[in-house]
């Protein structure tokens, strides 16, 4: 028992049945000397052959990975990298981001991921905060980095990069020095940096080693956002231990039947299992889907009911760790999978001490919740730039050497009579939405912004069978106009999307309790109890709709309110979500009215609406990404449709509004079979719908024709017209394929439930390539054209002459060529499309700068 403060802590062995347990310590097997890209490089040294990160059909050996990282680190010494100096990341998950962090580490240098998809605000925050002066990127980002930085361009500064010295570089950092440096959310409303050594890492990766040994043919996933600190497991860990890596493609990050599909073709053996994937492994279990063999749940808190579906094999293990204490500092390796209630968080990892205090910093007994305290070897060194908050949250410890410190986690917990700990929740404003930490109070900061807004109150609610949901309360200023969409804008607009709150009130004021403060339990029993959220919406149309979109998108917490593109939504969701509409609401809704509406409010609105019907349109031109200042309208090749440009569409969002001309029912008469009859009315929509003179076009393939012809008319109607022809042949090309073959090939790539939403794209393909065959282009272009050859496309198959020679004859000013990666139909997919979109942003950012 402690009788005060300052006495020697008892030491409760792992097992121990103490009646006051204040600190449960595993003693460290280790002795942390090493930097991690040391740790690498002895396996370099060791297996040089042995893969160690794969990508698609993109794979490094331990000797690649080691030299493309030594060149790029030859490149941030030479200008001015050193220990402890920050280096901003700003890419895409991919073998040149594993590249990157390692170049850095390398170096000597520390690593500052920034997301790309985070608002400009919060980028522009952490640049200008942390004083990083060098940024790694590509072309396609570099523009939201601002110029205050030293720029590389991996894409763009290749060329110079691979002339570079291959040898490693003399060792500058220690242990003791940077490695990474993380913002997490902060209750001030702006985000702060955490430090972590080399040290506290290696501690980590040694004390799972030890646990779950790593061999040489484990294979770990790598589908968390490196700006998340348990990225630093899943990067590091394989890579310090002779195993491999398998980046998994953006597409299937969210998507938990995907994930694991993807996980099964890859190989992995072991990975971590984000909250949104938890959630849905009973149902995902029940239809025959694989796991990997190793498993790492923490994050949020975990339920047992999600882990008794599970093969008797699967190890688990549940962690638990804020950022400041790196990635973990509890493991709970004895997981129950019958019982019923929260999986423990575990006792701590190798030189790893926890404490269970009270609001003296006394310890509390077994059974009697307290604050969590953490001490050892993983304690970040503090927050960049804040010496007042560092003291705060990292105070000395009362019970260790002198200079020791313990890390106030704000969490709530309870020492068991096992020795485990039980998380209990947050003690202040900290809660994890979808795997993601966030300040509630940095969410009321934003708010507070806000020109109308006089009060904002944040609450999060939920459990860990359904997950977290915010809620935000709003009382606006006197006579100030204010809706959710502004005020949800506005949010978005500042902090990521796991910030946004899913439901919205607009109060006149907010209850306080008799000091003053706000009554939140009050706010929570008047607005929030789910008998009452459940009375409300089950009368409406919302509730329906709602349903639907979180059964399609695997989710719990999709708001009324959340943008079908803001989801990663695309036409095979719209599809079935219309289906479902129809299904469950006997009511049909037109594939562009479903692109135009987008939200589930407003789709509400138009159902209940007895005027909603809308007759499907005679030329479907659909938005695919939100409004931007340019606009690009899109022509998809044989048998395909506006699904083949989402990939695109999302890359140019912000900058590029991409319309996409949806093949189906301005083709379903005969004489739209022909190309010229089909692009008069395409050139008929962008004339109604586009003011402005400079028009610009791209067509994929097939659609490349009626592309090219849509920019005759609109040319020959004073129209300023660019043309895009994405590995198109404009002629000829078809008729040395035959049509049959054709049809069944394009039946793999295109999707085969289109009749559900358009009954009448049956033998589309078929009709396409008649008028394809016996097209003929009806005169020259004389405006800009820009030629797309894919790698493996039409080149690649002897049709580049072909090509060459159509252009030459049918087009007047010199043709500007581009090659990009992929084959005929792959050059449009996730993987692939990143230089076209680049070279689309950097052409009409030129159009844009001759403008002004």
């Amino acid at each position: 028992m402690h009788e005060e403060r300052g006495t020697d802590s008892f030491k409760c062995p792992i097992e121990g049945d103490s009646e006051t347990s204040p600190l449960i310590d595993v003693p460290g097997e280790l002795s942390p000397t090493h930097c991690v890209h040391e740790l690498f490089e002895r396996w370099v040294d060791r297996q040089p052959d042995a893969a160690a990160v794969t990508q698609g059909q993109l794979s490094l050996s331990y000797e690649d990975l080691e030299k493309r990282s030594n060149q790029l680190a030859h490149h941030l010494r030479d200008l001015g990298a050193a220990s402890d100096c920050l280096i901003t990341v700003c890419l895409d998950a991919s073998v040149d981001l594993v590249v990157t962090l390692m170049a850095i580490l390398k170096a000597g240098s520390a690593y500052l991921p920034i997301d790309p998809a985070f608002p400009p605000a919060r980028i522009e925050h952490i640049v200008k905060d942390s004083g990083s002066r060098i940024v790694v990127t590509t072309s396609r980002y570099a523009a939201l980095l601002g110029d205050r930085c030293q720029m590389i361009r991996l894409d763009s500064d290749r060329e110079l990069l691979v002339t570079l010295p291959l040898a490693r570089l003399p060792a500058v950092a220690t242990s003791q020095h940077l490695a990474y440096c993380m913002y997490t959310s902060g209750s001030t409303g702006n985000p702060k940096g955490v430090l972590i050594s080399h040290e506290s890492i290696v501690n980590l990766l040694g004390d799972w080693n030890r646990r779950l040994p790593v061999g040489r043919h484990d294979c770990f996933a790598f589908w968390t956002s490196y700006v998340f600190d348990v990225s630093v497991w899943e990067l590091l860990l394989p890579l310090t231990n002779g195993a491999s890596l398998a980046v998994a493609p953006e597409r299937i990050r969210l998507d938990p039947a995907r994930q694991l599909a993807w996980a099964a073709e890859a190989g992995v053996s072991t990975a971590y299992i984000p909250p949104h994937l938890a959630r849905q492994l009973p149902e995902l279990m029940s239809t025959g889907n694989q796991l990997p063999q190793k498993l790492l749940f923490g994050v949020e808190p975990l339920s047992t009911r999600v882990l008794a579906c599970l093969p008797t094999e699967t190890r688990m293990c549940n962690g638990y760790g804020p950022t400041e204490t790196t990635v973990y500092s509890t493991l709970c390796m004895e997981i129950p999978r019958n019982a019923d209630g929260i999986v423990p968080i575990g006792r701590p990892i190798a030189d790893t001490q926890v404490h269970v205090l009270d609001s003296d910093l006394m310890p509390v007994p077994i059974g009697i919740s307290g604050e969590l305290y953490i001490g050892g070897v993983g304690l970040a060194r503090g927050y960049l730039n804040q010496p007042a908050l560092t003291a705060e949250r990292f105070i000395p410890n009362p019970f260790g050497e002198p200079g020791s410190r313990l890390y106030r986690t704000g969490d709530s917990v309870k020492l068991l009579p096992d020795g485990q700990l039980l998380f209990l929740g947050r003690d202040d404003g900290q809660v994890k939405i979808r795997g993601v930490r966030v300040e509630i109070g940095e969410i009321e900061a934003v708010l507070m912004t806000h020109s109308a807004v006089r009060e904002a109150v944040a609450i999060a609610q939920g459990d860990a069978t359904t997950g977290k949901r915010l809620w935000a309360f709003i009382v606006p200023r006197p006579n100030a106009a204010v809706t959710v969409e502004d005020l949800r804008q506005w949010v978005k607009d500042r902090l990521p999307r796991a910030y946004i709150p899913a439901s919205w009130k607009i109060l006149s004021s907010v209850p306080r309790t008799s000091n003053g403060k706000v009554d939140r339990q009050v706010l929570i029993e008047t607005h929030m109890t789910s008998t009452k959220v459940a009375a409300t919406m089950q009368a409406s149309l919302e509730a329906t709709l709602l349903t639907i979109w979180a059964e399609l998108l695997g989710q719990r917490d999709v708001g009324i309110q959340d943008d079908f593109f803001d989801l990663d939504g695309d036409l095979q969701f719209a599809i079935d979500a219309i289906d479902q509409i129809g299904e469950r609401l006997s009511y049909h809704v037109s594939l562009e009215k479903f692109f135009e509406l987008r939200t589930i409010s407003r789709l509400a609105s138009f159902i209940g609406t007895p005027a909603g019907t809308v007759a499907s349109n005679a030329t479907p031109l659909i938005a695919i990404n939100s409004a931007a200042p340019c606009a690009l309208y899109v022509v998809p090749g044989l048998g395909l449709n506006s699904n083949w440009f989402f990939p695109l569409a999302r890359k140019l969002s912000g900058q590029v509004q991409v319309l996409c001309f949806e093949p189906g029912a301005a083709q379903i008469g005969a004489h739209q079979t022909s190309i010229a009859a089909i692009a008069a009315d395409y050139a008929r929509s962008i004339e109604e719908r586009t003011p402005t003179r400079a028009v610009t076009m791209a067509g994929h393939s097939y659609g490349g024709a009626v592309a090219f012809e849509t920019a005759r008319l609109l040319q020959r109607n004073g129209r300023d017209v660019e043309l895009w022809l994405l590995d198109s042949s404009l002629v000829a090309a078809v008729s040395k394929v035959k049509p049959l073959a054709m049809e069944a090939d394009l039946q793999r790539f295109s999707l085969l439930r289109w009749h559900r939403a358009l009954p009448s794209m049956e033998g589309l393909a078929a009709r396409q390539i008649r008028g394809y065959v016996a097209y003929k282009p009806s005169g020259t272009f004389g405006g800009s054209v820009v030629a797309v050859l894919a790698e493996q496309g039409l080149a690649a198959g002897g049709l580049l002459q072909v090509k060459q020679d159509a252009l030459k004859r049918w087009v007047g000013e010199p043709v500007k060529w581009i090659d990009v990666p992929g084959s005929h139909f792959s050059l449009l997919a996730p993987e692939n499309v990143n230089h076209l979109a680049t070279a689309m942003i950097n052409e009409f950012q030129m159009k844009l700068e001759s403008a002004a």
